[in-house]
């Protein structure tokens, strides 16, 4: 289950890669929400 902290940071995380145009990957994903959090997100596993 996401808590309401990791859903923020997943919110701000979407908001920074649409507002600097960066192309959304699992490698972006991985250094900026670290990989557990990032695997729970995308994938739906940690």
């Amino acid at each position: 289950m996401i808590s309401e902290m990791m859903k923020i940071k997943i919110i701000r995380f979407i908001q920074k890669i649409y507002k600097e145009g960066i192309t959304p990957t699992t490698e972006v994903a991985y250094e900026e929400l670290g990989k557990e959090l990032s695997d729970l997100w995308i994938f739906g596993k940690c």
